[in-house]
């Protein structure tokens, strides 16, 4: 959304399955909206993550033993 404006849902929902023991990266490119009263700048990026965190704790060998964080970050 532009700075104060309203939430667009530009994308839709986009759903991540499987697993991996690296790092794995995804790109997506968001058309901005444009301000109806002129300037846009700056936009605010909202993720949402809909899954619950699926972290577990292993009792018998005392470590987490899956993660499921999610990191957005922009170029």
């Amino acid at each position: 959304r532009y700075s104060g404006g309203p939430w667009v849902d530009a994308l839709g929902d986009l759903t991540l399955t499987g697993k991996t023991t690296s790092g794995y990266f995804r790109s997506h490119e968001i058309p901005l909206p444009r301000n109806p009263a002129g300037a846009s700048a700056p936009w605010q990026v909202r993720v949402v993550r809909v899954s619950p965190d699926t972290d577990a704790f292993n009792a018998s060998q005392s470590k987490v033993t899956s993660q499921s964080d999610l990191v957005f970050a922009s170029t």
